[in-house]
């Protein structure tokens, strides 16, 4: 079995059409799984965190003074 990452952007018009056809397809098709996962960015987001990699604001202030 082979899995195939695709990163469709859901606020076109074409693309959503798209995503009810693989989700029409896979209800049909025991064979077809679809899994929506987060982006790349939020990916790496989650991995950093869990890495420790966060940084750690006292108060808003502090926080936007870090930035």
């Amino acid at each position: 079995m082979a899995s195939y990452i695709i990163d469709i952007n859901e606020h076109n018009d074409k693309a959503k059409r798209f995503i009810e056809f693989l989700k029409d397809y896979a209800s049909d098709n025991s064979f077809v799984h679809i899994e929506k996962s987060p982006n790349r960015v939020t990916r790496k987001a989650i991995d950093d965190a869990r890495k420790g990699k966060v940084l750690k604001a006292d108060s808003t202030k502090a926080l936007f003074d870090s930035i």
